[in-house]
Parts: C-alpha cells; structure tokens; sequence
C-alpha cells in the first residue's frame, strides 16, 4: 500500500510485500504469539495514513490515524518511538501549515484518547502511566524494574563510529548483535540505496526515509539495541528495497552484461533468504496440515528451552478443577495452565518488585508450612536452558543451577530424591505429595 500511494506499480508493491514477509523475524514470529511484527504493521499503516493525509483533508482519516497510532503503542511501548520519529514531520507540517493546526489536534487527541485506559491503570497499579518507562523520574525511591546493566549487553557499543557501521554490522556481521540473525540476508541493506538512481523519485521517500533515520537514532542510543526492535522500519526498508531493485534494473534494462552482473548478486541474496524460509515450511506444514501431530512437532522442532510442552501437556490433562501446580522456572509456559499456576511466589506477595530488589524473605520452614497447606498438584521444573555464544552462534544445553531461583535451595534435595512422573527435554514434573512427603521428613529430621 505504501507503495501503491507513492505510484509505483502493482509488481513492485507485491515485491515489496514479499521483501518484508521473507524477513526472518516476520517468519518466525507468524507462528508466535509476539509483538513485534504486530507493532510494526501499525507503525507503517500510521506512517501511510499521514502521507495520505498531508495531500487529502479529512476529519475521519484524522480520527483513523489517532487511532492507529494510540494502538501501536498499545501494542508495545516502542511506539513512543515511532510517535517521536513522526514528530518532526508533523511539526513542520503545522509551521508551515502544510496541514490544519485542528487536523494534527484531532489525530493527537485520539491517540492520547486510545492510551487513556491503559495509562490510567499503570498509575493506579505504579504510580507511573508509562510504567516501567521512566520509573526512576515517577517513583524515585522504587527499585530500578528494568536494570540499566540491560542497557549496554545486546549490541556493540554507543560511539559515533558504531552508529556509522551499525547498518553494516545488523546485516552482514548479525551475530555481534543480540539477536542480530532476526533478517536474514543483507538484501535490504543492498537493495534500498538503489532508489537514490532516479532522483526525480527522491523526493516521495523523503519523510520515509526521514521516519527511519530518525528511529534508528533513537534505537541506537536510547534502547537497548536489540535488532528486532526495529521491526517498525522492516515494512518501510522492504518497500524501499522494492522500489531501488526495480529502479536500478529500469536504469540498466538495456545492457545485457550489467543486467546479467546485477542478477548475480539478487539469486545469491534470494536462495540465502529462501533457504530460511523453506527450512521453516519444512518444519510447520506438516503439523499445519495434521500430517504429524503436535507433540511430534516439539520433539523434532528447536524451540526456546522446548516450551516445555510435554510436561505442561501433561499438567493440563491431568490437573483437576481447583488443583494447582508449582513453578520452578523463569515463566510459565503458554501451553501451560495459568490460573491454577504459583510462580515462585504467593499470590499476596505479586508487586514485590515494585517495592524492592528481593522478593519478600520466607525461611524454610516458612515456605513448607506454605507449602502443606496449599497442597499443590505438581512441582514443573526447569532443569536445563539452551544458550548460545554469541559471536560463534553456537548453541549448546547448560544444567540450570536451581538455586538461583527462590525456593530453589528448599527444594533442590527433594527433587534430586525423586522420581519425575513427566519429562520433557528441559523440564520435569513432580509429584506434589511426594515433594511434599520428603520435605516433611528431612524436616523432622533435622529437628
């Protein structure tokens, strides 16, 4: 649609439209209950209403566009960035009048109406309405939620000289980054400065262009540079890549030699890309399609730590109305229950955090009184994470050492004493009388 609107023909929109979906992020996270390509269709839907709406008038795209914009941050708070990358745009356009003073209130008070809720909420549970952004300015004495030892951990640095050779680092050196394998082949990189051979064009890519550089910047120096992250510019990158490969091929159309050099490095690029996307449809349509069941699909399939599938398949077969189940691990699974699930701590004790460092102190004792009389189901625990190096990439299992959780150390005798009645690849279940038996007797024990 994008480039539809800046009249570029229907292939090159369908070009465009494939460039983004080939990206691996885009990919992986179809199958995935993530934000981050969600966030990014907002984004660039907001960014193609206002370029509507700086030629066209009208008070309901106004409210569309407020609308649209509130929900990207809805959706993830990284669309505060791409409020802020829009700013300047919308700013000129009231100096110069461009558009209407009343039409760019509209479309700010309708934004500001969409977060309302949420932002209410926040500071009625936090004191902060943008919690935790920020929450050092609204809640100074509240432990830092989100530690600024994050901030620096996922990328390679914040001189000027990383922020000149950040594009040629994401894409073509990807593992110095975090997560930096989340695009793919460097086609973007390759193909998007060709739009620069027909200058004439230039100027229809000037806030586009002006949305992305700005959002980098920001990415670069004020987040904490994890490279999907920047899935809001991927939709606007892919329609630019689009419109530089048709551009660059109009330009070279009638040499057969630089058309024949030029495709060399396009199929390279293309079966680099296509290679992780077949791998993918390898992997998801036979479960698609029932061919395999979905147990089967986990089993052969490398998941993050395995999602923890069997053992919570296992709970949500045989847990019973008003039983529940202790967690030992960093999260609860999605395919886990999750109302009748403890994780690490009671439910009077949620908001901790926000009051200080360390969860609340319960001794052992304590925690088996507790214990006896929540009389839980099960115990799922986690026994081993996937972790990878990251320059090397080279991924490789590692026993998880249990006591770094809370209550880890209290339980770490009993579970080595018994016997799991479920086992996945990292995680186990217990039996809760068990547990609970052991932990009875090495307390009369050791009266």
């Amino acid at each position: 649609l994008l480039l539809r609107r800046l009249e570029y023909g229907t292939n090159t929109a369908l070009l465009g439209a494939i460039m983004f979906l080939v990206i691996r992020m885009v990919i992986w996270q179809m199958g995935s209950a993530e934000t981050d390509v969600p966030v990014a269709a907002l984004v660039s839907l907001s960014l193609l209403l206002y370029l509507i709406l700086r030629s066209n008038q009208s008070f309901g795209l106004d409210i569309i566009f407020g609308l649209v914009l509130g929900s990207s941050v809805l959706m993830k708070y990284h669309g505060f960035v791409a409020v802020a990358a829009m700013g300047p745009f919308i700013l000129y356009d009231a100096i110069t009048r461009r558009k209407a003073l009343s039409s760019i209130s509209v479309g700010a008070f309708i934004s500001l109406l969409t977060l309302t809720p949420h932002l209410v909420q926040d500071f009625v549970l936090t004191g902060n309405p943008i919690f935790p952004l920020f929450n050092s300015l609204f809640n100074p004495s509240m432990p830092l939620v989100i530690g600024a030892e994050y901030a620096n951990i996922y990328g390679t640095g914040r001189d000027l000289i990383d922020l000149i050779i950040a594009p040629w680092t994401i894409f073509v050196l990807p593992t110095h980054y975090f997560d930096g394998m989340v695009i793919g082949a460097p086609y973007l990189l390759v193909f998007f400065p060709l739009i620069f051979f027909n200058i004439r064009k230039v100027k229809v890519w000037l806030f586009p262009l002006g949305f992305v550089l700005i959002y980098f910047i920001i990415w670069f120096w004020f987040l904490s540079q994890q490279v999907r992250f920047l899935a809001p510019t991927f939709p606007i990158l892919s329609a630019m890549s689009a419109a530089g490969l048709v551009t660059f091929w109009s330009v070279i159309k009638h040499s057969r030699l630089l058309k024949t050099l030029f495709s060399l490095p396009v199929l390279i690029l293309a079966l680099n890309q296509l290679l992780f996307v077949g791998v993918f449809a390898l992997l998801r349509l036979p479960v698609s399609f029932g061919l395999i069941t979905a147990l089967e699909y986990h089993q052969k399939t490398p998941t993050m730590n395995g999602a923890y599938f069997v053992t919570c398949k296992y709970i949500e077969k045989n847990l019973k109305a008003g039983e529940k189940y202790f967690v030992l691990a960093p999260f609860v699974s999605f395919y886990c229950p999750q109302a009748s699930s403890t994780l690490i701590y009671f439910a009077e004790e949620q908001g901790w955090w926000l009051k200080s460092e360390n969860p609340p102190e319960m001794s052992k004792s304590q925690f088996l009184e507790r214990l006896n009389r929540e009389q839980f189901k099960y115990f799922l625990v986690q026994f081993k994470t996937k972790a990878s190096k990251r320059i090397s990439s080279k991924a490789f299992v590692a026993e998880v050492d249990l006591s770094l959780y809370r209550f880890g150390a209290y339980l770490n005798a009993a579970f080595k004493n018994a016997s799991p009645i479920a086992e996945g690849p990292y995680s186990a279940i217990f039996d809760g009388k068990e547990i609970l038996e052991l932990l009875n007797k090495d307390a009369l024990d050791n009266k």
